[in-house]
């Protein structure tokens, strides 16, 4: 799991999501926040915008935090990891937080939550169950030509655990620049009209279920997405015929 959500890191929403503020106050802090597990990698911003349809930059503006400490817990088992903080590089434009060389392990049932401590006030994520939930694509067919605007179509299969949303991606490397871009939505929904990207081959389309979990402190409210530890999620590649543009 932890290589399969590296490379959706390095590729993570229909409704995106914006926080701003002008305050320095420690007890109302100008923090921006968003993680992903179940390799977790968080971005913290002092100020700036989020927008996590973005993957590469979910936080725009503000300063990034270099100096957080991020802890991860498996809270059934009781393992804790100390993330660390990687700067801007010409792989990613931000610096994130995420582990080292340890592996942060969790299966479906067991919970996992974090505490971030960040200019001066600690914020806690809610303990968030771990989902073996998985989609099966129904539309578009697997490499077919498809012209926008085109509905992707899916179903939801839950094994043991549930989950609360799906993160769905459209990436392509092939474009330039390449395309990444993801979209959340209530486990409850099952399609997703597509539009505004510039036809090309090898298009890839995936949906992931997720749990969502709040992240509270100082008086505001982030999230973080807990990924299902299920490899059964439809990936699948399409070409994009006709059709681009926003």
């Amino acid at each position: 799991m932890k290589k399969a959500l590296r490379i959706m890191m390095a590729g993570i929403l229909v409704l995106p999501l914006f926080f701003s503020s002008c305050t320095t106050d420690p007890d109302n802090p100008n923090v921006v926040i968003v993680g992903f597990f179940s390799w977790p990698t968080f971005y913290i911003n002092e100020g700036g915008t989020l927008d996590i349809g973005d993957w590469e930059q979910p936080i725009t503006g503000g300063e990034l935090v270099d100096d957080a400490t991020v802890t991860v817990t498996n809270t059934t088992t009781g393992e804790s990891l100390e993330l660390i903080y990687y700067p801007p590089s010409e792989n990613h434009p931000v610096g994130y937080y995420a582990p080292g060389d340890e592996e942060f392990s969790h299966t479906p049932g067991q919970y996992v939550s974090v505490q971030i401590t960040a200019l001066g006030t600690t914020f806690n994520g809610t303990p968030t169950v771990t989902s073996d939930a998985y989609s099966t694509i129904t539309a578009p067919a697997n490499y077919a030509s498809v012209s926008q605007p085109f509905d992707l179509t899916w179903t939801i299969t839950e094994e043991t655990t549930a989950a609360t949303h799906v993160i769905v991606y459209v990436r392509n490397f092939s474009t330039d620049p390449y395309t990444m871009k993801a979209y959340l939505l209530p486990i409850t929904t099952t399609t997703l009209e597509i539009a505004g990207f510039e036809p090309a081959e090898s298009y890839y389309l995936s949906v992931f279920p997720v749990n969502q979990m709040p992240i509270s402190g100082g008086g505001s409210t982030h999230f973080a997405y807990v990924g299902t530890t299920s490899y059964r999620s439809t990936y699948l590649s399409v070409t994009i015929t006709a059709g681009g543009g926003n």
